[in-house]
């Protein structure tokens, strides 16, 4: 059987730049009252992660997609991380698995 995705063995140093910390958007979806969203500047995937999964426990129900905000020659956008938020079964194929790390703090404005 093929493999469907198409990987290639490439040279690392091919890349002019790169970040460790990026801006986000999170959606956190209400089936009962549509969603709210939120921009987090400069942080890490991670941090985001565990700040979505935590604003989702306040409402049952609730679930969240993330996406790195993009500013580029067509203007902003979005880079998916996880699946459409208007999707009711994006939970059962993305398991939100966080990690299990009591050094990730995240402030809370």
């Amino acid at each position: 059987m093929s493999d469907p995705v198409n990987a290639r063995l490439v040279d690392e140093r091919d890349t002019q730049w790169e970040a460790d910390r990026q801006d986000y958007r999170v959606f956190v979806v209400h089936d009962e009252d549509g969603w709210e969203v939120y921009d987090i500047d400069d942080q890490t995937l991670p941090i985001v992660q565990e700040w979505a999964a935590r604003k989702t426990t306040e409402r049952p129900g609730a679930r969240y997609s993330i996406a790195i905000r993009i500013v580029d020659d067509h203007g902003r956008g979005l880079l998916w991380l996880t699946p459409d938020p208007d999707d009711p079964d994006a939970a059962a194929r993305n398991a939100r698995t966080l990690p299990d790390d009591p050094t990730i703090a995240v402030a809370e404005s």
